[in-house]
């Protein structure tokens, strides 16, 4: 994650691995067949962290989607150059479906038959993933491209969030949350 985080997902190769952890590259493919199979490891370590992460006892089905949602939206906040890992996923990835059954068994619980659970699920994956991709996807500097964006736009939408990189982070965090409650509304959760 290091080398992600610091030079992006290009970057990472297991000569460069190799390097970071001190062993031949050779020996980085004890582990990985691939370096795809690299990529689907960091997607999969970070869906897993971020919802090991959360508590979700005590709560309505709606209020734990809620907080998959924003748990994993901070998790892939955390390393946002590595968000790419998810875009580029062609196998497996490692945890996927302990992952995916954590959010059915929620959906399902909120009352939904297996046909709008499934339909419902894909919602709440593409918009998690697609809005905090869009959101974070330029970063570092996406926060002062925005904030350029709304000052350059000068819509009373959009006043203040031109003074400052924190407001337009605010603004995309309440954003987030506001559409994903729009979705579950529709769904009925």
């Amino acid at each position: 994650m290091r080398i992600v985080d610091t030079e992006g997902l290009d970057s990472l190769t297991f000569r460069r691995l190799g390097e970071e952890v001190g062993v031949s590259f050779t020996a980085v493919y004890t582990y990985y067949d691939s370096r795809q199979d690299l990529v689907e490891a960091i997607a999969g370590r970070m869906v897993t962290e971020a919802l090991s992460s959360i508590d979700l006892s005590g709560r309505t089905p709606r209020e734990r989607i809620i907080a998959m949602a924003l748990a994993v939206r901070n998790g892939l906040a955390k390393h946002p150059r590595a968000i790419p890992a998810f875009m580029m996923s062609t196998k497996d990835v490692p945890n996927a479906n302990a992952n995916m059954a954590v959010l059915m068994n929620e959906i399902e619980a909120a009352g939904l038959e297996p046909a709008q659970a499934g339909i419902a699920y894909r919602v709440i994956e593409s918009y998690s993933f697609g809005v905090t991709a869009f959101d974070f996807g330029a970063a570092p500097d996406h926060l002062d491209i925005r904030r350029r964006r709304y000052a350059a736009f000068k819509h009373p939408a959009f006043a203040g969030l031109e003074r400052s990189k924190k407001a337009v982070g605010e603004h995309n965090d309440v954003a987030f949350l506001a559409g994903l409650e729009r979705i579950l509304d529709g769904f009925g959760i």
